[in-house]
C-alpha cells in the first residue's frame, strides 16, 4: 500500500502503527471476509494493525517473488530523488522496516521522524538516483526462465518514465546493477509467465512486449530485424562482425565477396567449405583474397559471371535489383528464368527495368515486398539486416 500522498507523507502514514498505508500487508483471501495469518510478525502487538507485513514504505509499484528461492521483492518509488529496489529473504518471519519516510534509499530524507519503532530497519540492496534515470521505478521478476540459462538468477526491473531496463545480481551479500535496454516505452509492469519468460507492459501503447536476451551488442531484442540476423546467426550463415564484443553490423552494405559466403552457405549449411581458390578466374580476386574461395565457387555454380571485363568487383556494394537475381538463382538454381513483369508492383519498377522479372518475382514468393510507399528502391545498397531477412525467407530458415 502507498502511504497515501501529500509528499513527504505529512501524516506520517508509513511508521503509524494503525495506519494500513505505507505497508506491505499478508491477509488471507480464501474466505470473506479476509483473515489474519497467525505467523504474522505482530499479531502479538495490541499497539499494531495484524494485517501489516512491513512498514515503511512510500509507493511499492510491483512487487514479486523468486520462484526458486522465495525471496521478496519490492521495488518503491521515491519521492524527489531516489528509487529503491527491497529484498526480504525467503527466510524472514516479516517485520522489515524499509525507512520511508525517514529515508529514501539509503539517504536522509526526514530524520526528525522515528523508523525503528516498529519493526527491523532495513536498507534497500538497490537505489538509483532519479537524475538521467528516471522517476519512478516498477518493480520486476528474478528469471527463471529456460531460455537463457546465462542470465539465471538475474533480478530484472525498469522505469516508468525513462523506459529503462536493469538487471541486478548479487556477489558476497552485494548487490549491483547494470542497465540492459533503453526502450521508449512507459514501463507500468512486468510479467512472468509459466516457464518463467519475462515480458513488461507499455502503459503507452497499452502493448506487451516479451523480453529476449539479444545476441548481438549491436542488435536490440525489438529491432525489426533481430529475428531474421539471429536466424541466420543460429543456423551458422554468419558469426557477426567482430566478435569482442559480438556485433552484427546491421547498417553496414553488403558487398559482393560478403554475398557469395551468406548464399553458399544458405544453399550448402554452414559446415560447407570450399575447395581452395586456383585465383585464375577473376583478374581482382587472387588467390589470396577474402572468399575467393567462395566467390570461384559462386562462379562455378552459375549464380554470377562477375561484373565484366573479367572482375567480379569483391568489393563493391550489391544493390537491390541485384539481389534479386542473386536470391533467386540460389533457391531455383542458375537456369531458372522469372516470368515476364507487368510492372504493376512497384511504382520505381517498370516492365522495362533490366531486373524487373526478378524483382516481381522476388515479391511474388514473399521474399520481399519493397522499401515502403509502393516502391522496391533497386538501386538502394543491401545492408546486412536486409541480407538476414533475405536469406531468412529465401531458404526458410528457423525463426527464434
Amino acid at each position: 500500500m502507498g502511504d497515501g500522498g501529500g509528499g513527504g507523507d505529512p501524516n506520517n502514514r508509513a511508521q503509524n502503527p494503525n495506519s494500513l498505508l505505507g505497508k506491505m500487508l499478508r491477509i488471507d483471501v480464501s474466505g470473506t471476509p479476509y483473515s489474519i495469518p497467525a505467523s504474522n510478525p505482530f499479531v502479538a502487538d495490541a499497539n499494531v494493525r495484524d494485517e501489516i507485513w512491513a512498514f515503511g514504505l512510500r509507493n511499492p509499484w510491483r512487487f514479486s517473488f523468486d520462484r526458486d528461492t522465495g525471496n521478496l521483492f519490492i521495488a518503491d518509488v521515491g519521492q524527489n530523488e531516489w528509487e529503491e529496489v527491497n529484498m526480504q529473504p525467503s527466510t524472514s518471519a516479516g517485520g522489515e522496516n524499509y525507512g520511508w519516510s525517514c529515508y529514501e534509499g539509503n539517504h536522509d530524507y526526514n530524520t526528525s521522524r522515528d523508523c525503528d519503532d516498529y519493526g527491523t530497519l532495513t536498507y534497500p540492496i538497490i537505489e538509483y538516483n532519479q537524475t538521467n534515470n528516471g522517476c519512478s521505478v516498477t518493480g520486476g521478476y528474478v528469471y527463471r526462465g529456460s531460455l537463457y540459462p546465462q542470465i539465471n538468477g538475474l533480478y530484472f526491473y525498469g522505469d516508468f518514465c525513462s523506459g529503462k531496463v536493469w538487471v541486478a545480481s548479487e556477489n558476497a551479500s552485494v548487490w549491483t546493477s547494470e542497465l540492459v535496454l533503453d526502450t521508449p516505452y512507459l514501463i507500468s509492469t512486468f510479467g512472468e509467465d509459466e516457464s518463467g519468460e519475462l515480458y513488461l507492459a507499455s502503459y503507452g501503447e497499452g502493448k506487451i512486449y516479451k523480453l529476449y536476451v539479444s545476441t548481438f551488442a549491436d542488435v536490440l531484442p525489438f529491432d525489426s530485424a533481430y529475428p531474421y540476423i539471429l536466424s541466420i546467426y543460429n543456423v551458422g550463415i554468419t558469426s557477426g562482425c567482430t566478435l569482442s564484443p559480438l556485433n552484427y553490423c546491421p547498417d553496414n552494405t553488403v558487398n559482393r565477396a560478403q554475398m557469395a559466403v551468406f548464399l553458399l552457405r544458405g544453399i550448402h549449411g554452414s559446415s560447407y567449405t570450399p575447395p581452395p581458390a586456383t585465383g585464375s578466374v577473376f583478374n581482382d580476386v587472387p588467390s589470396n583474397s577474402f572468399a575467393a574461395d567462395f566467390i570461384e565457387v559462386f562462379s562455378a555454380a552459375g549464380i554470377t559471371s562477375g561484373c565484366g571485363n573479367g572482375n567480379y568487383c569483391p568489393n563493391n556494394s550489391v544493390t537491390r535489383a541485384q539481389m534479386a537475381i542473386f536470391l533467386l538463382r540460389a533457391k531455383h538454381g542458375s537456369n531458372y528464368s522469372p516470368p515476364t513483369a507487368t510492372g504493376t508492383m512497384f511504382n520505381d519498377v517498370p516492365s522495362s527495368h533490366l531486373f524487373a522479372d526478378w524483382i516481381e518475382q522476388l515479391a511474388n514468393e514473399g521474399i520481399t515486398s519493397g522499401c515502403g510507399g509502393g516502391n522496391y528502391c533497386p538501386d538502394n545498397s543491401v545492408s546486412r539486416a536486409q541480407m538476414a531477412i533475405f536469406l531468412q525467407r529465401t531458404f526458410n530458415l528457423p525463426l527464434p
